[in-house]
Order: structure tokens, then C-alpha cells, then sequence
């Protein structure tokens, strides 16, 4: 009976410290993705683009990404505010998730990070959390 208090004990141990890395890495990109949406809410296009990777900064010049902005917003009404986030894991890309309430519509912002961390794509999604 001993040996299985030992052993839940570590296992709950072993398991919480798994827990609190993969939330930390959780925290370090939608911090990222909500450095990034903040950029784009400010306005300061050249900045958002700071972390694109270099396929990112060859496709999306400032002026691009302040035109699909300002379309977005022209769809779907101004930028209110961020209600959720979450991350997932895909094919070696992380995917930082934003749900972001806008005037007239919620949807997701996916942000998909390389595996250094850079911003190697984004998309506008319909919103899977709801407010």
C-alpha cells in the first residue's frame, strides 16, 4: 500500500510539472499573438510584422497587412475586444488561437508559429468559443 502512495505521489508530481511547462509554452505564444493582434489594433503595421518569418515578410508587406485589416474591420465592424485564446499543435507548428469581438461579428485569429517562434502564418476563422 506504501509503494502505491509513493507512486501516485510521484506520479502526480511528474505530471504536474509536465502540466506547467506545456502552460508556460502556452503563455509564451498568445502572449506573442496578443503582442500581435495589439499591433494591428494600434495601427503600427510595421511593428506587427517584427516577428514574421522570412516567407511571412516576403508576402505580407505593411501596407498588406494594413489593408486586410482595414477590410476586416470594413466587414465586420472596429475591434472591440479579445474574449479567449487557446493554443493547439500541428505538423510541428504551434497555432495561438484569439477570439476577438468585433462590432458586428466574433471570429478566431489564428496565428501559426514556427518552430523558432515566428509568426509563419495567420488566418481569420469563424469563432469556435462563443462570448
Amino acid at each position: 500500500m506504501r509503494k502505491l502512495a509513493i507512486f501516485i505521489v510521484l506520479a502526480v508530481f511528474l505530471f504536474s510539472g509536465c502540466a506547467a511547462k506545456g502552460d508556460a509554452e502556452d503563455k509564451t505564444f498568445i502572449t506573442a499573438a496578443e503582442a500581435f493582434l495589439t499591433h494591428l489594433t494600434k495601427g503600427e503595421y510595421e511593428a506587427a510584422r517584427e516577428n514574421f518569418d522570412d516567407a511571412m515578410l516576403d508576402q505580407v508587406t505593411a501596407e498588406g497587412l494594413e489593408e486586410m485589416w482595414n477590410g476586416l474591420t470594413a466587414q465586420i465592424g472596429a475591434f472591440e475586444k479579445q474574449t479567449a485564446s487557446r493554443t493547439t499543435e500541428e505538423g510541428g507548428y504551434r497555432m495561438a488561437y484569439l477570439t476577438c469581438a468585433f462590432a458586428e461579428e466574433t471570429i478566431d485569429m489564428r496565428i501559426v508559429f514556427n518552430e523558432d517562434g515566428q509568426i509563419a502564418g495567420l488566418q481569420f476563422l469563424p469563432a469556435t468559443i462563443s462570448e
